[in-house]
């Protein structure tokens, strides 16, 4: 009996001290909790952003793209631009003489024939083979033959219009001309005047050849054209009209021989530069006046005797007149 007693005894001491150990165990753990909550709350709150997101390293690569677009876009345009202008430039500095004397040569030898006149037309065709190529040497073989009845000169050749084409690395011109030829059967003359379109070929050394026939060209026709009826203005005050008949009339009686110092005093600003000739005022013909505001616009010719040819030339001029001390030339449209 004695031993269950002391056995009790000890295994509710036991419990006991277990349950002691516990609570402390348990206390500890209360006030360890308890210090966190103290230190969580004096810390303060800070809200980050986190840049390692998808979200946010799109919108940085949305934004690098675009700005990078922008620039190229910039530069490009620049380029362009400055393509444009060196092209234009270099077509204003195309110089054509060189073309426009080798096809005159050609015209002049090409239309001249005299087949009754021994050997003429074998040395035709030696001068032709300096300008043509060989396939239109062939070509125009029999273009004259030794029984044509008409001999050919030309008295003149005028060039139209040059055009320069390019085809891949070979650069050629379009010149169309106009060729008056004497036509001479028997007895009996007559002028021609043809117009025509010829190809040449021209090297990088500016060697050339004719690479097309003389083609057949319509010949240019007189442009329809009606003239600009100057309108009446405002009507000019007593006597301004007949101020101005008064110092048209000794302006271009001086005109004609005037210097430059002697036209100070009736132009302004060189409107009128001096021809220094010979010329003597015969009239002035059908004199127009229309007011523009402070200004007169004058509209007339000028019928003028020539000494040397003894002929008359008439010159039609339209001027801006303007009044302050005296009547003055402003400007001549």
């Amino acid at each position: 009996m004695e031993t269950q007693e002391l056995e009790t005894k000890e295994i509710e001491t036991s419990e006991r001290e277990t349950q002691e150990v516990g609570k402390e165990q348990t206390g500890k753990k209360e006030k360890k909790k308890e210090k966190k909550k103290e230190k969580q709350k004096g810390k303060k709150k800070v809200l980050k952003v986190g840049l390692r997101r998808k979200t946010t390293i799109f919108f940085w690569i949305l934004l690098l793209g675009s700005v990078s677009f922008g620039i190229y876009k910039n530069f490009t345009a620049i380029d362009t631009h400055t393509i444009r202008e060196t092209v234009t430039i270099e077509k204003q500095l195309l110089d054509t003489n060189q073309v426009e004397t080798f096809v005159a040569n050609f015209v002049r030898e090409y239309y001249t024939w005299q087949p009754q006149v021994a050997d003429a037309l074998e040395t035709r065709n030696e001068i032709l083979k300096e300008y043509m190529t060989e396939e239109l040497q062939q070509l125009n073989t029999e273009m004259v033959r030794n029984d044509i009845p008409t001999t050919s000169a030309v008295s003149q050749v005028q060039i139209v219009e040059v055009a320069q084409k390019q085809e891949e690395d070979r650069r050629y011109f379009d010149v169309r001309f106009l060729v008056t030829q004497v036509i001479t059967e028997s007895e009996t003359t007559k002028s021609v005047i043809s117009a025509y379109r010829v190809r040449v070929y021209m090297d990088e050394e500016t060697n050339m050849v004719i690479v097309k026939n003389p083609t057949l060209d319509s010949l240019s026709k007189k442009a329809e054209y009606t003239p600009t009826v100057v309108e009446t203005g405002e009507m000019l005050g007593v006597g301004v009209a007949d101020e101005i008949g008064e110092f048209l009339d000794s302006f271009f009686a001086l005109y004609p021989t005037a210097t430059q110092r002697e036209l100070a005093y009736y132009v302004r600003e060189n409107a009128l530069e001096p021809i220094e000739t010979e010329y003597v005022l015969a009239e002035l013909i059908n004199p127009t006046y229309v007011k523009q505001g402070e200004q007169i616009l004058a509209v007339v010719g000028v019928r003028y005797l020539c000494p040397a040819t003894k002929a008359q030339q008439i010159s039609q001029y339209s001027l801006i007149l303007e009044k302050e001390e005296n009547w003055a030339i402003v400007e001549s449209l």
